[in-house]
């Protein structure tokens, strides 16, 4: 069985809105701090708005959460 999309339409799923929040809380990351995992600017808000509400996001975005999930996948 193929896994779930992390995002539709470039909307994130509940189940990835709701992984990413556990991985954050679990490692104490602060927004910067993610965004900086994720190879992007620290003041970059893109990722919070759309966990916060129903806003899309970029592409290569996407991508960096979707291998970001599967370093974290442990946690």
């Amino acid at each position: 069985m193929a896994p779930a999309p992390v995002a539709v339409d470039n909307l994130l799923q509940p189940w990835a809105k709701a992984r990413i929040q556990t991985i954050v809380k679990a490692k104490r990351l602060t927004s910067a701090d993610l965004m900086q995992e994720l190879g992007f600017g620290r003041n970059d808000t893109s990722l919070y708005r759309a966990l916060a509400r129903e806003h899309r996001i970029a592409p290569d975005l996407l991508s960096a959460i979707e291998k970001w999930l599967v370093v974290n996948a442990g946690l």
